[in-house]
């Protein structure tokens, strides 16, 4: 009782913060978010708008709810089911006619009560804690409505989930009531009830439990108090998260506003448990340094953080720290000046969900970054902790912009670099950088779901994307695809010791020949040797079913 009285007398959190909005039931919600969403098209792919739009519980029965760019929409409630809305949804975009662009755009803690919710969207759109009460489909109808990546986890689909168009996908701890249906080019389903069963092509990968992973942290009202809820680690798990969370109150938060710095921000979280990063762009001229134990990074509405001299945005130094939520991006001028990594994660034992970044030019400006500023970030995350797990992780180095094409002239080499003992994987993107995309030097590292594009705009690419060095002795590696969207030619996607296990790797030549590479895995440090080039083939793709061998299949997918 005292502490929701101080709570009422110190007035709302959010209170000052314009780009946070808070509903209770009776608002019209449904219509605020359309006005957010008719005017959040492709063309503000690049925008500097970010918005958090968090419903307490109760029912909001009249609620359809779309959801654009740098917008997250978040129950409030203990649990999805206090929070009801009629629907939420993203549809293509209406410049292109598709959804391959949808990007940075969140949904999670409600229960949609439609008989359909379409949810078109790609990379950075996780669908996190929801209840679909029917149908839900990962696409706007069929061809030419595409769309590419995405994540649900922790969630339940009373109807089917149809997968669409989507070209990949990852499904984690759900519970698909009447199963999933749809095949395209890597779907992975980790611990999941109804999940289809793995198939014989190479395109649907269905392992029963998942091996370690806790669901994202999440935002929670109780008549005024506020509070951080931090789900507990579960091994060996099927079905949606079941465990009760740990609760960080907010008077334990410290919470960052538009125009806080890296000097504030580390201020700030100094005899604190958790930070919260509300919607803004905030420029750092030095990380946010994490040293605590058991810390909370949570970020809400897609918080941009812009490194500005060569530094890191983040960096965790203590054991079982979470990170969630949060777009790193390069503001470092390209130049011959290396850099840090924009994510750098010694610490061990700790948890990632939704770590997105990005190196580009970009139109918007502020006073720690021109518009169109050409920059530069060699990595974008090195984990060097053991026992890391990491979950719905999109690297960007732009093949678009707002800028002319100007990321061309960016610079970034790798997108992860895993140098940690027993760093587990779910849903890693990256794409567009110029040397190996993902490289691997830890032992015992697992990876469910991998895709990544090559750079469009080179002569070559003399790399793997997807490397593990040779000294490297356990490794496993399932649903592993390269893409090739550019006019040469690539020895091979793939490259790790031959003790690593290998299930359903694959390439995909999307313009040209499955020819354009050579081969699709090889157990070789350099050249062609001891490399395989598919056990079946399409005209554009190649798949490798299993390595090092067939008759391990069953003990690895079910």
């Amino acid at each position: 009782m005292f502490l929701q009285l101080a709570a009422a007398l110190a007035g709302n959190w959010y209170d000052d913060i314009e780009s946070v909005y808070v509903f209770s039931p009776g608002d019209d919600v449904g219509t605020f978010a359309w006005n957010l969403y008719s005017g959040n098209t492709e063309v503000n792919q690049f925008s500097d708008k970010r918005y958090a739009l968090l419903l307490k519980s109760g029912s909001y029965p009249d609620a359809e709810i779309p959801i654009g760019y740098y917008t997250s929409v978040m129950g409030v409630g203990d649990s999805q089911e206090d929070v009801v809305v009629q629907s939420f949804y993203s549809n293509d975009n209406p410049q292109v006619g598709n959804a391959c662009d949808n990007f940075w755009r969140h949904v999670e803690g409600v229960t949609a009560t439609n008989s359909a919710i379409t949810w078109a969207a790609s990379q950075s759109a996780p669908i996190r804690r929801v209840h679909v009460q029917g149908d839900l489909w990962l696409s706007q109808g069929g061809a030419p409505h595409w769309s590419s990546g995405g994540l649900l986890a922790d969630s339940t689909v009373d109807g089917t989930l149809h997968m669409g168009t989507q070209q990949q996908y990852l499904v984690r701890n759900a519970k698909l009531a009447q199963g999933a249906v749809g095949t395209d080019m890597n779907y992975v389903f980790v611990g999941v009830d109804g999940a289809p069963a793995s198939s014989d092509d190479g395109t649907v990968t269905s392992l029963s439990n998942t091996p370690r992973a806790a669901a994202k942290p999440f935002l929670t009202e109780n008549n005024g108090r506020w509070s951080i809820q931090v789900p507990r680690m579960q091994t060996n798990s099927f079905g949606p998260n079941s465990l009760q969370p740990s609760t960080i109150d907010f008077q334990d938060v410290f919470i960052a506003k538009d125009g806080d710095t890296s000097d504030s921000i580390n201020a700030g979280i100094v005899g604190k448990k958790a930070l919260l990063l509300t919607p803004a762009i905030y420029g750092l001229s030095k990380s946010i340094s994490i040293d605590i134990e058991g810390f909370v990074v949570l970020g809400i509405g897609f918080p941009t953080l812009v490194t500005t001299i060569g530094n890191s945005a983040i960096e965790v130094y203590a054991r079982n720290v979470r990170v969630a939520a949060v777009l790193l991006e390069a503001g470092t001028p390209e130049s011959d000046r290396t850099t840090k990594p924009l994510l750098f994660w010694p610490g061990d034992q700790g948890v990632g969900s939704d770590i997105f970044t990005r190196v580009g030019a970009f139109k918007y400006a502020r006073d720690f970054k021109p518009s169109c500023l050409k920059t530069r970030a060699d990595v974008h995350a090195m984990i060097s902790g053991n026992g890391v797990t990491l979950e719905n992780l999109w690297f960007w180095h732009a093949d678009h912009d707002d800028c002319g094409g100007a990321s061309d002239q960016c610079n970034s080499q790798h997108g992860l670099v895993a140098t940690g003992d027993d760093i587990v994987a779910y849903g890693l993107k990256a794409e567009h950088m110029f040397s190996q995309i993902a490289l691997w030097y830890g032992e015992q590292g697992q990876v469910y779901l991998f895709q990544a594009e090559l750079p469009y705009h080179t002569g070559s690419y003399p790399y793997a994307a997807y490397m593990v060095d040779q000294t490297v002795k356990q490794h496993t590696g399932v649903g592993i695809g390269t893409y090739l969207v550019a006019n040469y030619t690539v020895d091979t996607a793939v490259r790790v010791p031959a003790t690593a296990t290998m299930t359903n790797v694959f390439t995909w030549s999307i313009l040209g020949s499955n020819t354009d590479f050579r081969s699709v895995v090889c157990n070789s440090a350099a050249g062609m040797k001891s490399c395989f080039d598919g056990d079946r083939c399409d005209s554009n793709a190649c798949y490798v079913y299993h390595l090092p061998s067939s008759h391990q299949k069953e003990a690895v997918v079910v």
